[in-house]
């Protein structure tokens, strides 16, 4: 009988981030890992505007979702949880994901879908494409989602939170929600590994 080994153990000094970028989840695994059911997964995906750098696979085939997808849920769920307002939560966290794409976009550029959907598709291959917040993991400066308390947008920033009244209103730990995401995802890759 083998003896299961920890996931630290399983690690075995490989940086967590680099076991994960660039895979493909199932549905299963980013219900897992986001921590939403089937019901809210659905609700996410056809009834919110939810921007997700994956695309369906097409009718009836699973639909195989990329990292950035699975963080972007996570943290919408988080923010639904403290707001439960699903177009502001979907509408920031877009903003979140997508502002350094727009931001050194010109009023005069205009930008293609074609390619909005091949920096989403780069977003896919290397989560180090989307902004830091997605992919820095630091104890001492970590990354938080914050917005005033009427709700009227959203923004992201880093640092320690020396003053708890600099951001009144919604705050979210990225940091702290994706480390529990990555976690339930490298499971879900030991999992994989260990049944073949």
């Amino acid at each position: 009988m083998s003896q299961r080994v920890s996931l630290h153990e399983w690690l075995n000094g490989r940086e967590p981030l680099d076991l994960l970028d660039g895979r493909r989840f199932s549905a299963a695994e980013l219900m897992t890992a986001a921590q939403v059911d089937t019901h809210q997964l659905t609700n996410i995906l056809n009834k919110t505007d939810l921007e997700l750098c994956s695309v369906s696979a097409g009718q009836g085939r699973a639909r195989q979702f990329c990292l950035i997808d699975v963080y972007q849920i996570a943290l919408f769920r988080a923010l639904m949880r403290l707001t439960e307002n699903a177009r502001w939560a979907a509408h920031g966290l877009n903003g979140v994901l997508f502002h350094d794409r727009f931001a050194g976009a010109s009023h005069l550029e205009e930008l293609s879908a074609e390619a909005d959907r091949g920096w989403c598709a780069r977003c896919c291959e290397s989560i180090k494409t989307a902004p830091a917040l997605y992919w820095q993991r630091t104890e001492e400066s970590p990354h938080f989602i914050y917005s005033d308390s009427l709700l009227l947008g959203l923004s992201s920033g880093q640092g320690p939170l020396a003053d708890p009244l600099f951001m009144s209103g919604v705050v979210v730990n990225a940091t702290r929600v994706l480390r529990g995401v990555d976690v339930a995802l490298l499971e879900a890759i030991r999992r994989r590994e260990s049944a073949t």
